[in-house]
């Protein structure tokens, strides 16, 4: 920052939106906000956002400089959202990534069920893939669950691109860097101490293949969507949307259609196809 090299618009704008949408998942989640003691209930939501806002205002500021010098073009549609003087809605670079991602939402859509075979190959007791089980308590708590998926697709985002600029400093190759954000993400996830079968981990070999390849290809707003997709999918506990437990499901796809509408709205401005808007990788690192 002293020497003029941090990003603090975008930082800025990163940290604000993360702020608002911790705090607002918060309080959508919380049964006291409007009781008597409200301010009991005010103090550890505001303290909870200040807390994620400013861990990622720092990590956006150690990171995007270096992340600018060695892997520039994973920041070109990112820097065209958060780093400019006005942020453009319909800018075609940022349509296009959200596309990308969505499209990389869908084939992770398809890995995942991989996993669960593998799961009901080896183990006698399956539990539903549902992290959050007070989503089926209504919209207010769905709606609260999805802010927290947003902010933790952010956090994720970050800390994936750290790992490619880290990995390619260190093995000085744009190869090494994309092996060894791959095998962050593989080894991520898995628990510690447990023991993947063939299967299971041919799956997780795939997320993570479809992870690299979204944020060395199309960057970090693409790997951002994905990732938010991919763990909104558990949101969707049935497909039968009359059910007393379908909102959630209902309310995910309503986010899934505005995210694609949005998507091929903003991609369209100027009237060319979103895929002749990305130049190669080396093309764009050798520009910038």
């Amino acid at each position: 920052m002293r020497m003029g090299r941090a990003d603090r618009r975008g930082a800025a704008r990163l940290a604000v939106f993360v702020f608002a949408a911790q705090c607002l998942s918060l309080v959508l989640a919380s049964h006291r906000f409007w009781s008597r003691d409200i301010w009991m209930v005010w103090g550890p939501i505001a303290g909870t956002g200040v807390f994620f806002a400013g861990m990622v205002w720092i990590c956006y500021v150690a990171l995007e400089p270096y992340a600018r010098r060695v892997w520039p073009s994973i920041l070109t549609s990112w820097s065209r959202l958060v780093s400019t003087g006005s942020v453009r809605i319909r800018e075609p670079q940022i349509g296009s990534a959200v596309l990308a991602g969505l499209v990389g939402a869908c084939a992770l859509g398809l890995i995942v069920p991989l996993r669960n075979l593998a799961a009901l190959l080896t183990e006698t007791t399956i539990m539903p893939d549902v992290e959050n089980w007070s989503i089926v308590f209504g919209q207010r708590m769905v709606l609260s669950e999805i802010l927290g998926i947003a902010v933790i697709a952010v956090t994720n985002s970050i800390g994936s691109a750290f790992a490619l600029v880290l990995g390619r400093s260190l093995l000085r190759s744009r190869l090494g860097g994309v092996l060894f954000l791959g095998g962050v993400i593989f080894l991520a996830d898995f628990k510690p101490g447990s023991t993947p079968t063939a299967l299971e981990a041919a799956a997780v070999l795939a997320m993570a293949t479809v992870y690299a390849t979204l944020l060395v290809r199309f960057g970090l707003i693409a790997f951002a969507v994905s990732t938010f997709l991919n763990y909104l999918r558990v949101a969707t506990a049935t497909a039968s949307w009359t059910a007393w437990h379908g909102q959630p499901g209902l309310i995910a796809l309503v986010v899934v259609g505005l995210l694609a509408a949005y998507g091929f709205w903003a991609a369209s401005a100027g009237g060319r196809s979103p895929a002749t808007r990305w130049p190669r990788p080396a093309e764009a690192d050798r520009g910038t």
